[in-house]
């Protein structure tokens, strides 16, 4: 009952299971609870979700959210009865024997590597697996467990690391930010240069960082291939954060030297204040703290983030106004495209994502002012229509992006109702300050990424008008062959690199649906032909092979082994070729009917000796035009 209940209240109030944070809760909750049931019970999968029913009979009237949301609650909960389900007896499996073996051998401990492989594989949290191993008088290596996971969560950092360029993992732990702040006396980094654009901003070095050896005073201490981390005292560059990716650019240092030293920003990350400028150096020229350098914001590249991240507001806004309530699940804004997470448990129609997509389209034709403004957290809530991320913890005071509104405007009255009609949003990214700066908008993707989970790709400027263009085209390219007089092999073979062409292509998510409609239809002519083809085939082989068998016939020799056998054929609509056999033979009269695979029903009431050595040996498949007349003569 209290499973139940925890589940319903937080899945109606916005929370879903999922693979992390309070999501994680909900799902080691639903996880025991569907476990229990099923291992002692023997309750079948979905027994869980159809508690909602009499929950909601008990507490709706009290509560009637849960009510309301009834049908989504019950969803959600029966996909993850569902997934979890698909692996649960045979985790239970694996644990039993892994179990029986442990105490077989008077252990009494279960690994940290067999519980993480539990959750890792088959999806048991760990608080799961200790209950499991209380029932049968064990526990659990809950720090081998731990180490197992955290080896993985460095593996998956490494990864990443490797992917980025740099190579390495920079994190700056609690100790290393308290060292910083304790006993190299290093303030936090000024990163309010970061929303001002195109200055070649003066600091200076307080702090160099290597995973490997830690603060150093001077990079020559490093390797010149190893790349190392910078701690300015204040940057102009954005640390990734908030679903932005971080800056890039070079930091170019002022140094008594006829050598360019220079230092390429490769990542920059924040932590507890302070911004690490992760890179290597241009030149053999040592860095040490205290030297004094300019900022060199890649600012073309930020020029083609900072409209991704204006249009992610705006699509918030739009989503809602097209869907209702739905929470904002993530969001990543590089300078390629803008995603953004949302949760709905189906697709979104394709009527509601025109309505999105030119409502985006709209906000940037209209030219509206971008305007942003830091102000104290308790006003900034106060303000209609504010949209916020379900359980971020924002800082106060707070910096608040309006499109289409100052923020004092809002500040002044923070009730009205035409707050409503904007995209008014906590957030502490680079944006444009006018959306048609923009230039354009195109959806390319809407597609599932989790449970309860939606995901929308789109891309601005250049990229959406090429985008739309290219869809233009390929869309015109399938009409036209549509209308043309190609036909047969020619036409399957021009389908086939459409479809490939147009499932490879960056278009609209709606012109891409419009055209997979149109090749569906061609498709459909390419098989009607094909069938139509095979049956004029079948019937011209068929008159052939009757008029062989008659004239044999008429020659004598159906007489002893020989049977004359005269068939009717036809194309059924599974595409199968059928063949009715009429055998005029003076051991067996009859008529069969089967595919052609069965063909040598009659030969099997001759002796072996006397059967065609074509039908000694059942025939795999269809058979070809070609093969009929043979067949026919025996």
């Amino acid at each position: 009952a209290d499973h139940i209940r925890t589940l319903t209240f937080a899945i109606a109030d916005g929370a879903t299971p999922s693979a992390e944070g309070r999501g994680y809760v909900l799902r080691r909750v639903l996880r025991r609870a569907v476990r229990y049931g099923q291992q002692f019970l023997g309750a079948k999968t979905g027994f869980f979700a159809a508690l909602v029913d009499p929950l909601v009979e008990q507490m709706g009237g009290t509560f009637p959210e849960i009510a309301e949301k009834k049908e989504a609650v019950r969803e959600v909960l029966m996909d993850e009865e569902k997934a979890f389900g698909a692996t649960l007896q045979k985790g239970i499996e694996v644990f039993r024997k892994s179990a029986e073996a442990l105490k077989a051998e008077g252990v009494e401990v279960v690994p940290g590597k067999d519980a993480f492989y539990l959750y890792d594989t088959m999806g048991f949290p760990v608080d799961l697996t200790e209950i499991m191993a209380q029932e049968m008088g064990l526990t659990v290596d809950v720090k081998g467990y731990e180490a197992c996971m955290q080896a993985a969560k460095n593996k998956s950092k490494e990864d990443r690391a490797n992917r980025s360029g740099v190579g390495k993992s920079f994190v700056l732990e609690a100790e290393e930010t308290d060292a910083l702040r304790t006993k190299m006396n290093v303030d936090p980094t000024n990163d309010d240069g970061k929303y001002e654009w195109k200055q070649g901003l003066k600091c200076t070095v307080r702090a160099i960082f290597c995973p490997e050896r830690g603060f150093v005073e001077n990079s020559s201490e490093v390797p010149d291939e190893e790349p190392v981390g910078i701690i300015l005292d204040k940057t102009s560059y954005y640390a990734e954060g908030g679903g932005q990716v971080a800056d890039l650019g070079r930091l170019r240092f002022n140094q008594m030297s006829s050598e360019d030293v220079s230092f390429e920003v490769q990542d920059c990350q924040s932590f507890g204040g302070y911004i690490l400028h992760v890179g290597k150096r241009l030149s053999k020229e040592p860095i040490t703290v205290g030297s004094e350098c300019f900022c060199e914001v890649d600012y073309i590249r930020r020029a083609k983030i900072a409209p991704n991240h204006t249009m992610t507001h705006v699509l918030n806004f739009a989503l809602k106004s097209a869907l209702g309530d739905i929470d904002q699940k993530g969001s990543l804004v590089d300078a390629s495209k803008l995603r953004f997470d949302f949760s709905s448990n189906k697709a979104v129609p394709p009527q509601d994502l025109k309505t999105i997509e030119l409502t985006v389209q709209s906000a940037i034709q209209r030219d509206l002012p971008v305007h942003a403004q830091v102000v104290p957290l308790a006003s900034a809530k106060q303000i209609h229509a504010l949209r916020a991320v379900f359980g971020e913890v924002y800082p106060d005071p707070v910096r608040v992006v309006s499109v289409g509104a100052p923020v004092d405007d809002l500040l002044a009255d923070p009730t009205a109702a035409a707050w409503g009609g904007l995209s008014i949003e906590l957030c502490g990214g680079t944006h444009l300050t006018r959306t048609a700066e923009a230039g354009a908008f195109c959806i390319v993707e809407e597609s599932a990424v989790a449970k309860g989970v939606r995901r929308i790709i789109g891309v601005t400027g250049d990229a959406a008008r090429e985008a739309l263009r290219m869809g233009e085209m390929l869309l015109k390219k399938v009409e036209t062959l549509a209308g043309s007089e190609v036909a047969g092999a020619e036409l399957e073979k021009e389908v086939a690199e459409l479809v490939k062409e147009v499932d490879g292509s960056s278009i609209s998510v709606l012109v891409k649906d419009d055209i997979r409609k149109e090749l569906g239809k061609l498709s459909e002519k390419i098989k009607k032909e094909s069938l139509k083809a095979k049956a004029e085939a079948v019937a011209a082989a068929s008159a052939e092979g009757e008029a062989q068998a008659q004239a044999a016939a008429n020659e004598g020799k159906n007489e002893g082994a020989h049977c004359l056998f005269l068939c009717d054929q036809m194309i059924d609509a599974r595409g199968i070729l059928r063949s009715t056999i009429y055998c005029d033979c003076a051991r067996t009269r009859r008529r069969r009917q089967a595919p052609h695979q069965g063909l040598d029903g009659h030969a099997q009431n001759l002796p072996r000796r006397q059967r065609p050595d074509n039908l000694r040996r059942r025939r795999q498949g269809p058979l070809s035009a070609l093969h009929i007349p043979t067949l026919l003569q025996l």
